[in-house]
């Protein structure tokens, strides 16, 4: 039976493979990417060891080093230097080293090795270093060291069985108890194989300090206690004994990477690398339309047939209305989005196991440099594009407070996944499907509204760092990672667990909202308008005025949800918005995003729907652009007005999930009300240009 003794930290530098040994480990899905600075919390899971017994597992932020410099670096000093006894105390660390970068990384791990704690030694990546030719003595190194040594892939999962038996030995009668005095019960190192043998290894203490007699050599005794820790907090000692143990340990040099230093050269070219960059996104949000929209249109018949089933089976009455014009007009309109989201997850997902994203944030730290930002900035950014709620955890990396706040003030202008339905809807609604060569006017607009959230993040962030977040521009030094096939299996835990993020907000929040919306649209009932309107329906029938009756009945839905509580809510903002193209469904629909922008199109579909503009067998898409405004009858919604709402939605600070993160990473509540004021009110001044420009050059 485990206790809670057994505890396992997993340490390492950004990049070197921590959370794919993590997930091999536990069996979780934590995400992973050939880039660094995706960890920036710890991760917890369990671990079955062969022998059946259970030990929590912590995936800890990537860092160079045990002196902090950021918060996420932190969280690692905080763990590894916990007493004995303490929550987060680590009774084994697992050290994780990229085989194929020893010269860099060896340094933390002599870190590591001097806080006493019992260790493993991992040299991941050895499927990488044995195809650039590298050959590492692992024996010697073990033995150098004083600690167990193993090589293995956790990409491929080669080696891991062998780390869980060595795991099971460490922890295996209390032996891994932090206590620094333990035997390890595996002897010497493990080659590529996994077939390890030599003189035991035993963890370092201070009092041993086995790496410096080694390396150095003493012949007349043991050093002073506190030898081995002074080598590894002594930059300059530490790094020269980097450099022995691997001139020591490593037999063969890795012969050069012409293919990676020719990718480099055009990659990163300082004309060649943004255009390149700027078609790959084009070419992603074309394909996220021409791809996504027969699994769309499918989903959406789906859904319509679900909500047929229903009416057939269920009375007409509240619960049915409930059922089709609540949950399914609304949750399941935003569901049908999810195809696009996968095909963007997809893309991502590749540019991220390539090692391209890397290559992205080095072509952009030019750009974040000339706003006053630092390139590390990038990699926030560039995570708030699928959630600005991971992307401002992940500013924890950035090592100046000034320079993280005004990273977290511009990621929620970064277009998120959340956004990208509303962009959908309106884009496939009012934008025309035009083709310019392989390029579409549809996929050109999703495009522009990205870089136009980019183009705002950069002016407020250049306004920021020169006004209330003022500071010098620190240097940026980056690892480059390697290039890298993707692992079908990377890339699809990758889609899998966005979209299940996604769907499990819809299947929460997003319901939850949905039949709230409902209620709201629903009541109160017996306006006499609307009852007065139902009378005169019922008499058309009556008489066998089929079309008159039908036209009554809509008449009477259109004015029910007028006269209810949604409706008045919205008549209240109406005539705020209305200079910016909005009527007052857009306006109850801007109200319910401010629990997740993408509700906006669930409340929009339950508004037709009581409304009675939008039959069962049309969709949202369709409905929108038919909506005739009932004192002119000319359409009520047209391509500046969705352009004018595009706009707002680029800019707009809704999502309360992303203020309460604002909240706890700022620590103050100055930030997040700040954000909500200056981001909403520049939407609105962006919006009203928009609308009202086009309406003076005659476009609307």
């Amino acid at each position: 039976m485990s206790t809670r003794s057994d505890r396992i930290a997993i340490v390492g530098s950004p990049n070197c493979g921590k959370s794919s040994l993590f997930n091999r480990l536990t069996g979780l899905s934590q995400k992973v990417a050939n880039y660094p600075g995706v960890t920036v919390e710890k991760k917890d899971g369990v671990c079955v060891l062969p022998s059946g017994r259970k030990i929590q597992v912590v995936d800890l932020p990537g860092t160079y080093s045990l002196a902090p410099r950021s918060p996420d670096e932190e969280i690692v000093r905080d763990v590894l230097e916990a007493r004995p006894g303490a929550a987060d105390s680590a009774d084994l660390v697992v050290a994780v080293v990229d085989a194929t970068n020893l010269e860099r990384q060896l340094y933390l791990a002599l870190q590591i090795l001097a806080t006493g704690r019992p260790s493993i030694l991992v040299l991941n990546l050895m499927d990488a270093a044995e195809a650039q030719g590298l050959s590492i003595d692992v024996e010697g190194l073990s033995r150098i060291l004083g600690v167990p040594v193993l090589a293995l892939s956790a990409k491929t999962g080669r080696g891991v069985h062998r780390l869980r038996l060595a795991l099971d030995a460490s922890t295996a009668n209390g032996n891994g108890n932090g206590n620094g005095n333990g035997s390890v019960a595996l002897h010497g190192g493990a080659n590529g194989n996994g077939n390890g043998h030599g003189a035991p290894a035993r963890n370092a203490t201070p009092g041993d300090a086995p790496v410096a007699r080694a390396v150095h050599g003493d012949g007349h005794g043991a050093p002073a206690p506190t030898e081995a820790l002074a080598l590894a907090l002594d930059p300059a000692r530490g790094y020269r004994t980097v450099e022995e143990i691997v001139r020591r340990v490593v037999r063969d040099r890795p012969r050069p990477d012409a293919l990676r230093a020719r990718l480099d050269r055009v990659l990163t070219h300082r004309v060649l690398g943004p255009v390149l960059f700027v078609v790959l996104m084009a070419a992603v949000f074309q394909s996220i339309y021409a791809w996504a929209t027969p699994a769309m249109d499918l989903l959406d018949k789906g859904f319509q047939g679900l909500a047929s089933l229903i009416r057939l089976g269920v009375p007409d009455g509240p619960i049915r209305s409930l059922l089709v014009d609540g949950v399914i007009a609304g949750a399941g309109t935003v569901a049908s989005f999810l195809p696009q989201l996968a095909i963007l997850f997809f893309f991502i997902a590749l540019m991220e196991d390539t090692g391209y994203m890397a290559r992205a944030a080095f072509l952009m730290d030019r750009v974040m440099g000339s706003v006053g930002l630092p390139g590390r900035a990038f990699l926030p950014l560039l995570s708030s594009f699928a959630c600005a709620i991971p992307g401002i955890m992940a500013t924890r990396t950035i090592e100046n407070r000034n320079d993280r706040f005004a990273t977290i003030l511009i990621a929620p202008f970064m277009s998120c996944s959340a956004r990208l339905p509303v962009y959908a809807l309106l884009i496939g609604a009012f934008i025309p499907d035009l083709h310019f060569g392989i390029l579409s006017l549809r996929g050109l607009t999703l495009l522009s509204l990205y870089l136009f959230g980019i183009l705002a993040a950069l002016a407020v962030a250049w306004v920021a760092k020169r006004t209330v977040l003022r500071g010098p521009r620190p240097l940026y030094v980056m690892e480059m990672p390697p290039y890298r096939v993707p692992t079908i299996r990377s890339v699809a835990i990758t889609i899998w667990t966005r979209c299940l993020l996604f769907l499990q907000k819809a299947g929460t929040v997003i319901v939850a909202v949905s039949i709230v919306l409902w209620f709201l649209a629903s009541y109160p009932t017996g306006h006499p308008e609307t009852r007065a309107l139902r009378a005169q329906a019922v008499a058309a029938a009556a008489s066998g005025n089929a079309a008159e009756a039908s036209r009554l009945h809509g008449l009477a839905s259109g004015s029910a949800l007028r006269h209810s509580f949604a409706g008045m809510m919205g008549r209240a903002i109406e005539p705020a918005i209305r200079p910016l193209g909005f009527d007052w469904k857009i306006g109850v629909g801007l109200i319910s995003s401010i629990a997740a922008r993408e509700v906006m199109v669930s409340t929009m579909a339950t508004m037709y729907n009581l409304g009675g503009d939008r039959d069962a067998s049309t969709s949202l898409r369709a409905t929108l652009p038919r909506v005739a405004d009932a004192t002119t009858g000319r359409p009520l919604y047209n391509t500046l007005t969705a352009v004018s709402l595009m706009v707002f939605f680029a800019l707009a600070f809704q999502c309360m999930s992303t203020v309460a993160v604002v909240r706890r990473e700022t620590e103050s509540w100055r930030w997040p009300l700040f954000m909500l004021f200056f981001m909403n009110a520049m939407a609105f001044v962006a919006s009203l240009l928009v609308f009202q420009g086009g309406r003076l050059l005659g476009l609307g």
